[in-house]
């Protein structure tokens, strides 16, 4: 199963979002720190209720701030820096991973050499490094390329998305 697409600065967009996005496992343990703020901040000594108060609603604004506005705006200014990314990619996947092609390389990737994997409504983001991935918009379907093959793959192989 082989198809040709573009990442466009939207893409780029979402897939900084998502991967900036917290994971389950990081959700628990804001949400066991926002409790514990919360708790010092309605029952703890006067002089260390501020410090409650503020680091909850900090936290909270902070991550808030950081997906939807700073990471979007850093987003779009390296794509359009980032010409490589431009460019058209075929995308093909293979007997032990998938491969992309585009005019200035090749990359063949191996399901041992992936790390995890992770999808929203638009886009799946597949990670070799912990803050590095391939993105592959969900749009490739209307191209032929069957994303819950794809998909049902990258279950089988790396586990549950992250």
């Amino acid at each position: 199963m082989e198809v040709e697409y573009n990442i466009s600065e939207d893409d780029y967009v979402k897939s900084a979002k998502l991967g900036a996005a917290a994971t389950r496992k990081q959700f628990v343990w804001l949400g066991i720190i926002g409790f514990a703020l919360l708790v010092l901040g309605l029952f703890g000594p006067d002089s260390m209720k501020i410090i409650g108060y503020l680091g909850f609603v900090g936290g909270i604004l902070g991550y808030f701030v950081t997906v939807n506005l700073i990471c979007p705006w850093q987003a779009k200014k390296n794509y359009r820096n980032y010409k490589t990314i431009q460019q058209r990619l075929k995308l093909e996947l293979t007997e032990g991973g998938f491969t992309i092609r585009a005019e200035s390389g090749l990359s063949d990737v191996k399901w041992e050499h992936l790390l995890k994997w992770r999808e929203n409504k638009d886009i799946i983001l597949v990670f070799f490094a912990p803050k590095m991935y391939y993105l592959v918009p969900k749009r490739v379907s209307d191209a032929g390329f069957d994303v819950e093959v794809f998909r049902h793959l990258l279950r089988e192989k790396l586990g549950p998305q992250t």
